[in-house]
């Protein structure tokens, strides 16, 4: 079972994204490095993928 953050996170992966993380905990440095370990399937990535593209989010596509 992932957790959502994990799901997100593998998304951004996915998605060809640049992302940076930080952790106080071992445990949570363990989650982070077993994104790499695993991936989310194409009807997945087409379902968030859609969900995302819905969001009116004025700051879609900044870097913010």
């Amino acid at each position: 079972m992932r957790s959502s953050l994990q799901v997100g996170l593998r998304w951004v992966i996915q998605n060809n994204a640049s992302l940076c993380v930080a952790a106080d905990k071992a445990s949570y440095l363990k989650e982070d490095i077993d994104l790499f370990s695993w991936s989310l399937s194409a009807e997945e990535m087409k379902r968030l993928n859609e969900w995302a593209g819905a969001q009116e989010d004025p700051t879609r596509g900044n870097c913010v």
